[in-house]
């Protein structure tokens, strides 16, 4: 597998804007890894990673992770108390 699953990272003045990932299965030894981003839309997305979390959001908003029940604990993980987020199962 890859390195890492996701990696989008924009700039604090622009942020990445308007992505959207569905029905994947990455296998990483890493998990995602967003940061200044806005509007990132993850549904289906399963993350089989070796080390450490899933999912790490840093200075983000707007982002809406729709995901299978199953597929929840230990998924998120925020390092930003801030970041605006919205979790559908």
């Amino acid at each position: 597998g890859a390195r890492r699953a996701i990696f989008f990272n924009g700039l604090p003045e622009l942020n990445i804007q308007d992505i959207t990932v569905k029905n994947v299965t990455i296998s990483s030894q890493l998990g995602a890894d967003i940061r200044e981003s806005d509007r990132i839309f993850l549904e289906n997305v399963r993350i089989l990673n070796t080390e450490g979390p899933a999912l790490t959001l840093r200075n983000s908003k707007n982002i809406d992770i729709k995901i299978p029940t199953n597929s929840l604990p230990s998924f998120l993980r925020l390092l930003q108390p801030d970041c605006d987020k919205h979790v559908q199962t």
